[in-house]
This record gives structure tokens, C-alpha cells and sequence, in this order.
């Protein structure tokens, strides 16, 4: 005991030196005397405070395990589990004595078998089921070699019909032609819920090729309870290594040595053949009572050459040490010069309801790159802090925003862009018009041309609709807040006009536009105008005439052919529409103009030293998108992306047209600009002026995993996505994004100013529903469908 004191521990070797000292060299019996009183006075007081010190160190640790003796931490516990062999089932289609992993049979997906064997499961039949956070599945399959995109799902619908959540895993196997096991997690979010829910699982034959699902295991996960003492505290959230005194929750040491350093003398060195730094690895149990949302890193690199490419990550795994989760953020090249400090910040968002505290967490640097470089002084903040219901934060939500959430080109959160909704007076039915259950139902599946094709002082867009049996067109009267039918002998005049390629523009610069139809297959053309004015008052309609038929000169000096691409916009800088034509095959291209003398003629067309890269207007592997995009500039700009096939990323350029020179110039969009999807081959794009500002913007709609639509600005660095779009003034909670299929029109119905957006929303009955392309449709009493005018004014 009296050796736990540090002080008593400096005063006995004070004394023996001092003894040794006077056995060397005697002293005076006066300084003697001395010295033994101050050492007795010394060894007095330690004696004195040393129970004190004792007793506020003993006191500490008495504090700190109690703490940990009342902390429970949650882990996974079992709810229940159901197992399902498939053989004495009767009334299921799907099922097969062509294989089975045990017994006769088996549930085959094929050609004509989409869906296989479901299991229904209601929520007030799982025991405890509001401790419910995860659902595990486990079952065999057998994959002939041509399938690639099997899933498996999971959807909770209410006893109404309505769906609450909707998740899917792969089926996923390297191995063919044999039985495996796929295992897969699905959480399950608060607000999913109810004990009337039903939960369904199926396998979902996305491709309908052949495979087989047998002996399905469904595990029901709960958590235990956390001891209310404990409540929402949190242990060690910060952690801090400079890499300079050994840590016992870091592996993988090697490396780390004195030499170049952020920070004191000691970095670690990662050289050419390591791919994993030194990592930091918790348990989550360690410093949180309920799995954390997030975790936030940063480290300081130093790369030894000018291509070093890293990535700062969190990977999860559980106590087998499988993988269940590993995000990061990817940094490279021109971010970090060579010889140089620089710090790289990541922030992973994590599966927390699927995460047990048993899990463990490790954040480390990977070196993609295999280059030589030095890391030090890596930061990590565990979790946040979670919400709790019903309470107001007292503050104002952009506030907390601001704080929250630092902006950061293509990467979300975006600032929410929102449509008002316009009364049109059909009583948000499908149909267009007021009053009439016969006509003007816009159907998603029909085909839609907006322009100004008739004259009127307000120079508004109309809507031309040409459907298998019918073609109109309607106009909106701002008076009387409704559209009109103008449609005149427009079934007549289009009577065996067959044009797949159709555009609208101004081509021969009246005032009004034109609608140029082009089948590149029979190589001809034809351009209609309109004649007549809109009048909302007399009722008049608009009628058709062909300005333009045949061969001119655009089509007897370019061989129209099936991978040609036709782009309408202001290329020569005069404020006219051009009409640009693209080999997609061989890059060459011809920019046209309609004259006054009525034919077309070349503005521009490319020779052997400047044709285009013919990868950005490839049909089907491209997405272009013209306009209007900087106020700054006289011409139009084209903006193009494609698929890299090799490492399947998207890549973006922008076109501009050199009036001078009379070329185009070609500008890649730097990737690391330009991340995230912008657009694609399968978005749909729509250009217009949606905002305040003097130049036009455009819509992205992304429908392939739900409905996602973004307003896509440019500025010098090129494209960048301004902001998430959604609507409000619906009535009930029928928001457009919540249909199964959404198709959207824009035109300047309202304002010759500003772009509007006809919204056709309907439910999807097909079997097979992409989510792009429907062909019956099905009314909700819960959702139904709809057609509405949304406005940002």
C-alpha cells in the first residue's frame, strides 16, 4: 500500500540517496539534522494527503464501473422464426418436382413464372413484434448460367392495399447449376410498424430466365431492452490517433515511424504493395446504446507521387468477421499534390437497422491507388445524437439545415425545388378537359409535342397529343384558368403520315412553330405549321398545313440513315433554331437552316479534323440535352452524356458551337465535377426556364428505382444539379411521386416566361412494370390518377 503513493515513492529515493550520500561523505551533524527534519516533514505530510489522493482515485473507478455494470447493451435477439420446405404446399404455381435441395419439390421461376413462391406473414403474428428491427432470410437456390438479376423481396402493405415499404436483395451466386445458400437482411423502420400490416416475401424473376428456390428460413430480429439508466448516453464518440503512442483499438501497426509527420515526430508509411492503412476498430457496443447513423472521419495525407488515389472508409462487420457494410469516399489525383499535406474528410451513412451492438466498426485508408504516401493524425466521430418524437427543436429548420449540412456540388442533401399545383378545372380527373369523359384522357402511354404553333398575343405553348386512334391539340386560357380543344381536321390530315422522329422549333422563323417529321428508315420529311390564331372566346381551331415535303437539300446531300441523331437549338447564335444532324456511326454532322425561299440549307458541316466523338450521340448508350444555359453566351450549348462501357461510369461533355470557325468545341466535364447521375440514357430531360433567372435550365427524371426528378443547372465548371423538385397544393396526400408511373409534359402553358408542368399520374397494372413504360393502368380509391398543371409561381 505504501508504494501506490507517487509521492512517498519520491521521498524513499530522496532518502536513500541521501543516506547513500552520507555513507560516502559524511556530513555535519547540523546539516544532518537539518535534512532528517525536512525529510521527516516531507514523509508527514505525504502521510497526511496520501489517503486523500487514494481515496479520489479509488473514487473515480468506483464511478466508472458502476456505469458499466448498469449499461446493457442491445443486441440482436430472435423474435421467431418460420421455416418453409415447400411440400405440402397446393395452391402455389410455381412449384416443380423438376428439383428440390429436400424432398420432391421446389418453386421454379421461368419464362412464364415471374413470381415465385410468397409467404405472408401478418405483423400481429410475429411475438413482440414492435421490438421488431430486422429480418433475416435464408434459402437455396439452384441458377442456370444465364441469370443475372434475381431478387428477392419484401413488401409491407397495409390492410387497404397500400403499400408502407417495398425493399429488395439480389439472389446473387458465383456458383451455377448446383444448390448454394443466399442469405440476406432486410430492416424494418419504425413507421413500418403495425400489427395489421401484412409482410410478403417473394422471389422476383426480373429477367425470366430459369431458377429454383427451396427451403426458406425467415428469421424475426428484435432488440433487447436498454437499461433506462443508461438512456441515450454515449461512450468515447470522439476518437483521436496521431500515430505517435500505441492504441489498443488499432490494428494492422505496420508502418508507422518517425520521419515526415503532420504532427509531432511519427506518421505511418503505406507503401506501393499494401492496399489497407493502420485501422481503428470498435465494437459499437463501446460507445453508443442503439447502433449509430453515421461516422465521420478525416486524415491528413501526404503522397510521395502525383497519382496517388485513396479512399477513406468504414466497413462493418459482425462477430464471424463477415462484411456487412463498407462505404467511402473516393479521392484522387488532382486533390492531392504530390509532397504535400492534405486533408480528406469522409462521412458514411450506415444501415443502423440492420447493425446489432455486437457488430464492430473499422475506419481505415485504402490505397487504390498502390502508391507510396504517409498518413497522420486520423480523427473519427461516432453516431449522432438521435431525434426524439414530439418534441419541437425550437428552432428554425433552416437553421439546423445550414448547421447540419455543408453543400457540396452533386451530392445531397439538395435544397428542395417545389411546383405549386394550378386549378385547371377538371376536377383533377385524367381527362384534360372539364366536363367531358370522352375526350382529351391523357394517357402516359401517348405521345406529346409542345410549341407555340398557334399565333396569339401571349405567345403560349399548346400540346399536341397523337395517340393510336387520336390526335388533338389544346391550348390554356389564362382568363378562364381551363384548357380548350383546337382541334380541327388534324385525324384527317395526319391520316398515313408515319414520322417516328418528330421536332418543334421555329424552323422558318414566322413567329410560330413547326413541326418537323422525319422517318430515317424511308428517308423523307415533312414540316407542318399551323394557321389561325387562339382565341378563347370564339372557339376557333387551328388548322394543319404541310410547309415543307420531300427532298430538299438537307436530305439529298446527307443520306438519312438509322444512326442519325437530330438536335433542334440555336447553334449559329441569330435566336433561330438550327436543326443539327449527328452520324452517331462516324461523327460527322451538318447544321440546317429553313430559308425563306422555303428549303433548307447547310449552315455548317464537318469535314476529316473535326467531326464529333460519336460515343456521346450513340442512341442507345447516350443522352443529349441543348439550350439556353448561359446568359452570357449568343449560342446554344449541347450538353451530352454516355455510359463508359469499360468501368460502366457516366461521362459528360458540352458542345459549343465556334460561329468563327464554324466547329464545334468540345469540353469533357472533369468527373469529379460531375458526380452522381446527372442524366442519362434513360432520363427523361426537360428544358425550359423553371426558375427566376434569365437563362434555361433542365429537369432530370430518373424513374428506373422510383421517382426521382432533379433541376440540373450549368455554370462554368459545367452541370451541376441545383436542386431536388417535388409539389405541394395537391389535394389530400396524393403527391405526384407517390404514383407508381408518373409521365410529365413541360411547356409554357401559364407564362411565356416561366415552364409548367402537365403532370400525368396513373397506377401501374402491368405484370411486368419497369417503371418506364406502361401499358394498362389501374385506379386507386387510396391514389387515384390523375392529370394536374404545376407552376412555380
Amino acid at each position: 500500500m505504501f508504494f501506490h503513493s507517487p509521492l512517498l515513492i519520491v521521498f524513499f529515493s530522496i532518502s536513500i540517496l541521501f543516506i547513500i550520500g552520507m555513507i560516502i561523505r559524511p556530513a555535519t551533524k547540523k546539516k544532518t539534522r537539518i535534512t532528517l527534519s525536512f525529510l521527516l516533514i516531507l514523509l508527514g505530510l505525504s502521510a497526511v494527503f496520501y489517503p486523500k489522493i487514494k481515496n479520489s482515485f479509488a473514487s473515480q473507478n468506483t464511478h466508472l464501473f458502476a456505469d458499466l455494470k448498469k449499461k446493457t447493451y442491445s443486441s440482436r435477439l430472435p423474435l421467431g422464426t418460420e421455416f418453409f420446405n415447400i411440400e405440402n404446399e397446393t395452391n402455389d404455381k410455381s412449384l416443380t418436382s423438376e428439383k428440390a435441395f429436400s424432398g420432391t419439390k421446389s418453386s421454379k421461376l421461368s419464362k412464364e413464372m415471374e413470381y415465385g413462391y410468397t409467404v405472408l406473414k401478418k405483423m400481429k403474428d410475429i411475438p413482440s413484434y414492435e421490438k421488431l428491427k430486422t429480418i433475416q432470410v435464408e434459402l437455396k437456390c439452384w441458377m442456370e448460367p444465364d441469370v443475372n438479376d434475381a431478387e428477392y423481396v419484401l413488401s409491407i402493405d397495409a390492410p387497404d392495399g397500400k403499400n408502407i415499404s417495398w425493399a429488395f436483395k439480389p439472389i446473387a451466386s458465383s456458383k451455377r447449376n448446383e444448390w448454394v445458400t443466399i442469405r440476406m437482411t432486410f430492416g424494418v423502420k419504425p413507421e413500418a410498424i403495425n400489427p395489421e400490416y401484412t409482410l410478403k416475401f417473394y422471389p422476383w424473376n426480373k429477367e425470366k430466365k430459369n431458377f429454383y428456390i427451396d427451403d426458406i428460413s425467415i428469421t424475426y430480429n428484435g432488440n433487447k431492452a436498454i437499461d433506462s439508466t443508461v438512456g441515450l448516453q454515449r461512450f468515447n464518440t470522439n476518437f483521436f490517433y496521431d500515430f505517435e503512442t500505441p492504441q489498443p483499438d488499432v490494428i494492422n501497426t505496420q508502418g508507422i515511424e518517425e520521419g515526415i509527420a503532420h504532427s509531432g515526430k511519427t506518421s505511418c508509411s503505406i507503401g506501393s504493395e499494401q492496399l489497407h492503412s493502420p485501422a481503428v476498430v470498435k465494437q459499437i457496443g463501446e460507445f453508443c446504446t442503439e447502433p449509430v447513423k453515421k461516422v465521420c472521419a478525416s486524415v491528413w495525407v501526404y503522397p510521395l507521387v502525383d497519382s496517388a488515389v485513396v479512399a477513406l472508409e468504414a466497413i462493418i462487420v459482425n462477430e464471424k468477421q463477415d462484411t456487412l457494410f463498407s462505404e467511402g469516399q473516393i479521392i484522387n489525383g488532382k486533390l492531392l499534390p504530390k509532397n504535400k499535406w492534405t486533408k480528406i474528410n469522409c462521412l458514411v451513412k450506415l444501415p443502423y437497422e440492420e447493425l446489432s451492438l455486437d457488430d464492430f466498426i473499422a475506419v481505415d485508408l485504402l490505397n487504390k491507388g498502390k502508391t507510396e504516401l504517409l498518413m497522420d493524425d486520423l480523427e473519427i466521430v461516432y453516431g449522432e445524437e438521435n431525434d426524439r418524437r414530439g418534441n419541437n427543436s425550437g428552432m428554425d429548420p433552416d437553421v439546423i439545415y445550414n448547421k447540419q449540412f455543408s453543400a457540396e456540388r452533386n451530392k445531397p442533401p439538395f435544397i428542395p425545388f417545389l411546383f405549386n399545383k394550378k386549378e385547371i378545372g377538371n376536377n383533377n380527373s385524367t381527362y384534360l378537359l372539364p366536363g367531358i369523359s370522352n375526350t382529351a384522357d391523357f394517357a402516359p402511354a401517348d405521345e406529346f409535342m409542345v410549341g407555340d404553333f398557334g399565333a396569339d398575343k401571349e405567345h403560349l405553348d399548346e400540346v399536341l397529343q397523337i395517340s393510336k386512334n387520336d390526335i388533338a391539340l389544346y391550348g390554356y386560357c389564362s382568363g378562364q384558368s381551363k384548357f380548350i380543344s383546337l382541334t380541327g381536321n388534324l385525324n384527317t390530315f395526319f391520316s398515313g403520315k408515319n414520322y417516328p422522329d418528330k421536332m418543334v422549333a421555329d424552323f422558318d422563323n414566322n413567329g410560330t412553330d413547326d413541326l418537323l417529321m422525319i422517318n430515317k428508315k424511308e428517308k423523307k420529311a415533312e414540316m407542318i405549321s399551323f394557321t389561325s390564331e387562339v382565341n378563347c372566346t370564339s372557339g376557333n381551331k387551328l388548322t394543319p398545313v404541310s410547309s415543307w415535303k420531300g427532298t430538299g437539300d438537307v436530305f439529298t446531300n446527307w443520306a438519312l440513315s438509322e444512326n442519325d441523331q437530330f438536335i433542334t437549338a440555336d447553334f449559329s447564335g441569330d435566336r433561330k433554331k438550327d436543326l443539327l444532324i449527328v452520324n452517331a456511326a462516324n461523327g460527322e454532322w451538318g447544321i440546317y437552316q429553313f430559308s425563306a425561299d422555303k428549303k433548307w440549307s447547310a449552315y455548317a458541316r464537318s469535314n476529316a479534323s473535326n467531326k464529333l466523338d460519336p460515343t456521346f450521340f450513340d442512341i442507345n448508350n447516350s443522352k443529349t440535352v441543348a439550350g439556353h444555359f448561359y446568359s452570357d453566351k449568343q449560342n446554344d450549348i449541347l450538353f451530352a452524356s454516355r455510359m463508359n462501357k469499360t468501368d460502366k461510369k457516366q461521362e459528360y461533355a458540352a458542345f459549343e458551337f465556334n460561329i468563327a470557325h464554324k466547329s464545334f468545341e468540345q469540353q469533357q466535364i472533369d468527373p469529379e465535377v460531375a458526380t452522381g447521375l446527372l442524366f442519362g440514357k434513360d432520363n427523361s430531360c426537360f428544358v425550359g426556364n423553371f426558375d427566376d433567372d434569365p437563362q434555361q435550365e433542365f429537369l432530370s427524371l430518373n424513374s428506373s428505382w422510383r421517382f426521382d426528378l432533379k433541376l440540373v443547372d450549368a455554370d462554368a465548371q459545367g452541370l451541376y444539379i441545383a436542386n431536388t423538385v417535388d409539389f405541394k397544393g395537391y389535394p389530400a396526400d396524393h403527391n405526384p411521386k407517390y404514383y407508381e408511373f408518373v409521365k410529365l409534359v413541360a411547356g409554357n402553358f401559364i407564362s411565356r416566361e416561366n415552364t409548367a408542368l402537365l403532370v400525368m399520374m396513373r397506377n401501374c397494372s402491368d405484370s411486368n412494370f419497369n417503371g418506364i413504360d406502361c401499358s394498362e393502368y389501374e385506379n386507386s380509391t387510396a391514389l387515384p390518377n390523375s392529370t394536374q398543371l404545376y407552376f412555380i409561381k
